[in-house]
């Protein structure tokens, strides 16, 4: 009797107090918001009042951390968020998001065996992502086309070095009947996976500096997919030359896009087109547009 007195002479304080408790807590919050939800229902229709639960309960989005860290990656990606931003998207307390934020920014989270990043930009005490979480429960026949079916489809293209990767990350997420049955039709076509592939988020700038000292070239998905102005180095039957422009796939009206040579502008105009075996080197150079 003398909790539900103080609780109607103290309502507002009382729902202020409880949401402040859900957003702090660290578990399954939707299932204790529907359960506060329920009883305050019952509370006010036995009292004969109205206690406004949307407003002070609302359904909320993402149900456990695993599906909530997904989440937060996907929400940084346009700009840079602040904690408080995120705490409201997501319905949380920046305290119980604390957690949260620090796992994803020293790496430590994982999801199924790969380490994700966030980055803390310091000066604005801001957080963004440039992870792109894909999850997708695919039958033997779908994995075979994104297993096999890349790396044939990738060999000698501008996008041989991203379809091994992600083919060999399909294949390494396998159950054993599955890597045993796709490696079975690997054979057939001559088709290896790897397993020494980083586990772990790829930062593109990364793969460049590392292709660069190794003397390799083949992140070309990368200066297709930016735009960047690059300097190319090739191999011609009068010698090797340089070129400089912004890098797309070669085409002509009759067969469409070229995978396997790329058409290199500057200005507007186009300075060469390039077969990606002649490529010598490629890297990124200052803008001078």
């Amino acid at each position: 009797y003398y909790a539900k007195v103080s609780i109607l002479n103290n309502l507002t304080k009382f729902l202020e107090k409880t949401t402040d408790g859900i957003l702090s807590y660290r578990r399954d919050k939707n299932k204790l918001n529907y359960y506060i939800r329920d009883f305050l229902l019952f509370f006010g229709s036995q009292n004969h009042i109205t206690i406004d639960i949307e407003t002070y309960f609302p359904p909320l989005n993402f149900q456990e951390k695993s599906e909530r860290m997904i989440e937060i990656l996907k929400y940084l990606h346009e700009e840079p968020k602040t904690r408080e931003q995120i705490a409201q998207h997501f319905g949380i307390s920046e305290r119980a998001l604390s957690d949260d934020l620090s796992e994803l920014q020293n790496g430590s989270y994982s999801f199924l065996g790969y380490n994700m990043k966030i980055n803390l930009i310091r000066g604005d005490n801001t957080y963004d992502s440039t992870i792109h979480p894909v999850f997708l429960p695919l039958n033997l026949s779908e994995v075979y086309a994104l297993t096999i079916g890349l790396k044939l489809t990738g060999k000698g293209t501008a996008f041989e070095d991203v379809f091994n990767y992600v083919s060999n990350c399909i294949y390494d997420q396998l159950s054993t009947y599955g890597q045993k049955r796709i490696y079975e039709k690997a054979k057939a076509t001559d088709v290896h996976f790897s397993d020494h592939h980083k586990k772990a988020y790829r930062y593109e700038e990364d793969i460049l500096n590392a292709n660069l000292k190794q003397k390799r070239s083949q992140m070309f998905a990368y200066y297709l997919k930016s735009g960047a102005l690059c300097e190319i180095e090739y191999d011609t039957a009068e010698g090797i030359r340089m070129v400089t422009g912004r890098v797309d796939l070669a085409k002509d009206n009759k067969n469409g896009f070229f995978v396997n040579r790329l058409r290199v502008t500057n200005h507007g105009q186009v300075e060469a087109e390039v077969d990606l075996d002649k490529v010598l080197t490629i890297k990124l150079v200052k803008d001078r547009d």
